[in-house]
């Protein structure tokens, strides 16, 4: 598979229009992600923070469905920072969280439940980002949703993905040995993975421009010849464990 030949600038634009275009940045469908905010909201945590919020559905709608909790929301990319914030004000929950621009592997503030979504790579892996979670943040709840390969991959997916946990076992060996339970787990299924690959091309192709129209296409033939049914995502719903 070839890479198109794009500005840097240029680029950022339209990886955020494909972000834009999805509810979640995650193949994660509205039945498990009534689930998943369902259990979260029900530790009835005091601070929640989202490391790696995009435009920050998650945290929204686990603060709607926990009125007593304050969120914090942390991404590198302020524009999908502004977007979470202006969301925030239409549901009227804007007065209990703030979006801050910041890697997420530097944030060291405590919170009672940690939402770690496709931020593994940020700290390194995994199982760096489970230790962060519980050992830096202090979390005694986290729902954390990463990659895995689940069928071995071909050399661009590999190249382009890196060195991965080898399906849900290794994700669930990884939270346990940083001192995780694992409440739940379970892996997005097909359905949920096209259904984000077609939402987020159709927001590359609604730009308009040809540059835009050839990256959907590019992103299209990268996923249905190489990473579709090859790479997973595993969610994960912990509770930490005793220091004892």
């Amino acid at each position: 598979m070839t890479e198109l030949e794009i500005d840097p600038a240029e680029h950022r634009t339209l990886l955020r229009a494909g972000a834009r275009a999805v509810r979640f940045d995650a193949p994660l469908g509205e039945t498990r992600a009534t689930k998943l905010v369902d259990a979260i909201s029900a530790t009835a945590p005091d601070t929640v923070v989202d490391l790696g919020c995009g435009r920050g559905e998650l945290l929204l709608r686990t603060l709607a469905a926990s009125p007593t909790s304050r969120g914090i929301g942390l991404d590198v990319d302020r524009e999908l920072l502004e977007d979470a914030s202006d969301r925030a004000k239409a549901r009227g929950v804007h007065d209990r969280v703030r979006f801050v621009p910041a890697d997420a592997a530097t944030w060291n503030e405590p919170a009672d439940l940690a939402i770690c979504v496709g931020t593994a790579h940020a700290f390194g892996g995994a199982g760096s980002a489970f230790a962060h979670l519980r050992n830096v943040i202090g979390a005694q709840h986290a729902l954390v949703g990463e990659r895995c390969w689940v069928a071995p991959p071909d050399e661009w997916s590999w190249d382009t993905f890196g060195d991965l946990p080898i399906g849900l076992p290794e994700l669930l060996g990884l939270a346990t040995v940083s001192r995780w339970r694992v409440v739940d787990a379970a892996m997005s299924t097909i359905t949920e993975w096209d259904d984000y690959e077609t939402d987020w091309r159709a927001g590359l192709t609604a730009v308009g421009t040809d540059t835009a129209r050839e990256l959907a296409t590019e992103r299209r033939s990268e996923y249905e010849c190489g990473y579709r049914g090859v790479l997973g995502f595993g969610w994960l719903l912990l509770e930490r464990l005793s220091d004892v």
